[in-house]
């Protein structure tokens, strides 16, 4: 089997490169920067080199994305080039390979359901979750054999640090106190970006068409998590401030696990175990 990561070089390719070279599985990526941590194993060639590569892959993964993340300013511009026009001309050039798309939970904005299915109507996505939405719908026409994930929050050594778990987790590590904004209760549904690789590799070894949700299925409050951190390290402590307005959502991907026969593997306490 032979395959092409575009994106290798970010959290998920990575991740994805190492599961597929264990199984065997000959890896090819595109690399945007940072390509010293590309794992070993791997053809990689620049994202100025993409047009030349021409190689009927059994998959590819279109696993590269720009991220908005607070505090890290970046051009709308960028966003769509990356997160929808990159797709759509990975599509067109691949066009006899079975095509794995990772989106975003994001595309679904505010819905009106609490709990939330590979099947719930997006509503008022914000500006990363509608250049995914753009993408999705970009591939649906002209890429007639893709997959798409649409992946909760991921993490996992290696992740931005400038999100909530690796903040509080170097806190609880350095200062012996986590910051919990607001009143801890918002809540998120966290997936190990281990099993995001292997659910990424399912869809494509099996080439299964269709839109998948990549969720672990269990959504926990920040409280929870800082709890968890904490039991780890002894002596730390919780304190509350500000607040916090952000939206708590549960994702139910009932369908995803029963298509993909896709069960988690690692818990949240292992995956901040692992983190630590």
């Amino acid at each position: 089997m032979h395959v092409l990561i575009v994106g290798i070089n970010g959290f998920l390719g990575r991740t994805l490169a190492e599961t597929c070279l264990k199984q065997g599985i000959t890896v090819d990526g595109i690399y945007h920067n940072h390509r010293d941590l590309i794992p070993k194993g791997c053809s990689i060639h620049s994202l100025s080199h993409l047009g030349r590569l021409h190689d009927p892959y059994d998959v590819v993964f279109m696993a590269a994305a720009a991220i908005p993340y607070p505090g890290r300013a970046m051009s709308e511009s960028d966003v769509v080039q990356t997160n929808t026009q990159l797709p759509l001309q990975v599509a067109l050039q691949f066009s006899k390979s079975f095509l794995v798309f990772t989106s975003s939970v994001s595309v679904y904005g505010q819905p009106a359901v609490s709990r939330i299915t590979e099947r719930t109507r997006p509503n008022n996505p914000d500006q990363y979750g509608r250049s995914k939405l753009a993408a999705e719908s970009l591939l649906m026409r002209y890429h007639k054999n893709t997959a798409i994930i649409r992946f909760s929050s991921l993490y996992g050594k290696g992740m931005y640090p400038g999100t909530f778990l690796p903040r509080i987790i170097e806190d609880a590590k350095k200062k012996k106190k986590i910051t919990v904004f607001g009143d801890g209760q918002r809540k998120q549904d966290y997936l190990h970006v281990s099993d995001a690789a292997t659910l990424c590799l399912t869809a494509g070894t099996h080439q299964n068409l269709g839109t998948y949700l990549g969720a672990y299925g269990s959504s926990y409050t920040n409280t929870a998590v800082a709890q968890r951190v904490c039991s780890h390290i002894p002596g730390c402590t919780i304190r509350y401030a500000g607040i916090d307005t952000s939206p708590s959502y549960s994702y139910d991907a009932t369908y995803t696990k029963k298509q993909l026969h896709f069960v988690p593997l690692i818990s949240i306490e292992q995956g901040i175990e692992h983190m630590l």
